[in-house]
């Protein structure tokens, strides 16, 4: 069976404009209207790591990216305990709270949320 998309290989099959001798004009490039003014710089995220942070982990490389996406999110705290996530087992869980979303405790790397009154200190 032949490539339904191929039928202009087909013998008798019209190729090309319906219309030849009609011409489409050529677009002219135009000034702008409106003088353009610069966007305003938006301020950079925090990349602070939050309270209670384990001053002997190291701000992940990821981190300051990370900070950029939060939005609404607040990082409230820090608390060293190990990701339950096997792939993961990022060494710190941070408490964090968003608008429609309670307070909760997860690992900022993999989103692995703590389950309640869980805390493995190691």
């Amino acid at each position: 069976m032949k490539d339904p998309l191929l039928w202009l290989d087909e013998p008798g099959m019209i190729t090309g404009s319906a219309a030849p001798e009609q011409t489409t004009p050529a677009i002219e490039a135009v000034a702008p209207t409106a003088p353009v003014e610069p966007v305003a710089e938006q301020p950079a995220a925090t990349v602070e790591l939050p309270p209670g942070s384990p001053a002997d982990v190291p701000q992940p490389p990821w981190w300051p990216e990370f900070c950029a996406i939060l939005g609404s999110i607040r990082l409230l705290a820090a608390r060293r305990q190990r990701c339950s996530d096997p792939g993961c087992g990022f060494p710190v869980m941070v408490e964090w709270e968003s608008p429609g979303y309670p307070r909760q405790w997860s690992c900022p790397k993999c989103g692995r949320t703590a389950a309640a009154g869980q805390l493995s200190v190691f």
